[in-house]
């Protein structure tokens, strides 16, 4: 498997994100907050960075990678041998959650034994040591940083030629174990569809961009998508949901892009203002009042 991507997919919920990598890794995700140390960092470093993984027994291979229109449902394709897998990953908003629900299919003539497996390695740093528990079907991670546990439910034990099942991945966690515990039993009310129907609500006041071209529509309706993901719900617009990644690949300029920056979330702000999305606006211009000291002066 190749850990040097080229692309991915993202999903979000107000407070972190998660980068999914076409071959279905979890290859970034800071915990609890957007501005925490990342739990998993392959995206960042292949050899240390650390991810949660799906297992098919072969190397992935990538097919396709796309967003369900007008959300950020992100669904990725790949094959591994004669099994074919679709995830599809979001990050319910307002919870401490990632759902990954899956649909496997054996393509191949010979039953499939324990088609599926759940792994994880997290960030390995001298500065960070985490305690890692984990089996085929869960992963409980804890550190200084937060606590993570992934679960994979309903993962079949055997799959028969031509036979399809599906499966689902929750990911909760927090800072203490206990609030990872809470999230983790939140779950089950969460849907594929309400998440949908979130984002087309969220989605419906925008205003349409008048062309007959097609893919600059599917352009518009994408880019607002991806700033709503980098709105948190304290008001901040973070300039991108990664941290420290160089510039240029190999490159020395790197910067910390997760903060806040007045400049970015300004234009951010008009923008969205524009497009009729205000509620976002909103919240960032009451947040940098905050941060205005009586002299004028921005707090760092």
């Amino acid at each position: 498997m190749s850990h040097r991507m080229s692309y991915y997919g993202a999903v979000g919920n107000g407070e972190t994100a998660a980068l999914i990598s076409p071959v279905l890794s979890v290859d970034w995700l800071p915990v609890p907050r957007i501005d925490a140390f990342p739990l998993f960092a392959r995206a960042l470093d292949p050899v240390r960075g650390g991810a949660l993984t799906l297992d098919a027994g072969k190397p992935l291979v990538p097919i396709r990678q796309a967003y369900v229109p007008h959300t950020n449902v992100l669904v990725t394709e790949a094959r591994a041998g004669d099994l074919s897998l679709t995830v599809t990953d979001f990050m319910p908003w307002g919870r401490r959650l990632l759902i990954r629900e899956g649909r496997i299919t054996n393509t191949g003539g010979t039953e499939a034994v324990q088609p599926v497996k759940l792994a994880a390695v997290p960030t390995q740093t001298r500065a960070r040591t985490y305690m890692v528990e984990q089996d085929d079907h869960r992963v409980a991670i804890s550190g200084v940083d937060g606590h993570l546990v992934a679960e994979l439910i309903g993962a079949p034990q055997r799959l028969a030629p031509g036979e399809t099942a599906t499966f689902r991945v929750v990911v909760a966690y927090g800072p203490t174990a206990e609030e990872a515990a809470r999230q983790r039993e939140a779950a089950a009310a969460c849907s594929q569809e309400q998440e949908v129907a979130f984002w087309e609500r969220w989605l419906r006041p925008a205003r349409p961009l008048v062309t007959d071209n097609g893919e600059w529509r599917e352009a518009y309706t994408r880019s607002l998508l991806v700033l709503k993901l980098l709105c948190l719900d304290n008001g901040a617009m973070i300039a991108a949901p990664t941290a420290s990644f160089p510039a240029v690949p190999g490159g020395h300029d790197n910067w910390d892009y997760r903060y806040l920056w007045l400049r970015d979330g300004y234009l951010t702000s008009l923008t969205l203002d524009i497009c009729g999305l205000h509620d976002e606006p909103r919240r960032f211009y009451e947040l940098a009042f905050r941060l205005q000291d009586d002299s004028g002066e921005w707090r760092q």
